[in-house]
């Protein structure tokens, strides 16, 4: 079966540019492993919610290159999109969801498993949309 093409996500300045760094590294691993693969940079959270929507809409698998913010603005783009299915390469500083995946935190070791992985599903909530303080 041949591979899903990647739509990479990069926030160029997530990790305080430790995703941008990472990515010649990426890169040369997703062809090393021979996953057909395009980069894009993100230019804002809305941005990358179009650019996850519309890569998972012509049958790419959005992975951002990123932290958790990013991750979570894809997961959310793609919650209403039945089939949809995202991979991720920590890129951030906390990289919190990927670890709790068991995702490596390098984003170069972590291509293997976007060559091997299988996927599963998630369960997402959504929290209201009013900010109330606690003060």
């Amino acid at each position: 079966m041949e591979a899903r093409r990647i739509a990479l996500l990069v926030n160029p300045a997530a990790g305080g540019g430790r995703a941008l760094k990472a990515l010649p590294l990426v890169e040369a691993e997703l062809a090393r492993l021979g996953l057909p693969y395009r980069v894009q940079r993100t230019e804002s959270i809305r941005h990358a919610r179009e650019l996850a929507a519309a890569a998972a809409d012509a049958g790419e698998v959005p992975v951002p290159l990123s932290g958790d913010g990013l991750v979570g603005a894809v997961a959310s783009a793609l919650r209403d999109r039945p089939g949809a299915v995202m991979g991720l390469l920590p890129g951030g500083r906390g990289n919190d969801f990927a670890r709790v995946c068991g995702i490596p935190r390098d984003p170069v070791a972590a291509c293997a498993i976007l060559a091997t992985g299988v996927a599963r599903p998630i369960d997402i909530g959504e929290v209201g949309r009013k900010m109330r303080s606690i003060l």
